[in-house]
């Protein structure tokens, strides 16, 4: 019995243990370092509000400075809305709007005029047909 005892204590080397003890502290190392890695990747942003467009996809590698996402604070929005020409002299600032969007059907917004055009602009639809 004695000697299964003895067998079982000194089953490793000195030099073994050591090795063992120095690989087992190079891991915990290797953990507290990539901990500390993750601990910086977080990624927050400098205020709240909406995620309107997310250009990178689960599992894609991403560099430093990398654009992530978009996002916006949709409280208040400023929309530029192309009216026809006969409509625009009924416009003016302060005129309350009501707008609506096709993608959220049934939801509206309310809000203001702000600035009226002095001058129209063609938006090229006279240009098309034409064949040169």
């Amino acid at each position: 019995m004695a000697l299964l005892e003895e067998k079982r204590k000194n089953r490793y080397s000195a030099p073994e243990l050591a090795r063992v003890q120095a690989q087992a502290l190079e891991a915990r190392a290797s953990v507290a370092a990539a901990d500390t890695l993750l601990a910086k990747s977080n990624i927050r942003a400098p205020q709240s509000g909406i995620v309107y467009a997310l250009p990178v996809r689960e599992g894609t590698y991403v560099n430093a400075g990398d654009l992530l996402l978009e996002e916006a604070d949709l409280s208040k929005v400023l929309v530029r809305a192309f009216v026809d020409e006969p409509d625009v002299g009924r416009l003016h600032p302060g005129q309350p709007i009501e707008i609506s969007w096709d993608a959220l059907p049934g939801r509206t917004w309310q809000g203001t005029v702000t600035v009226v055009p002095a001058s129209s602009a063609s938006l090229g639809h006279a240009k098309r047909g034409r064949t040169h």
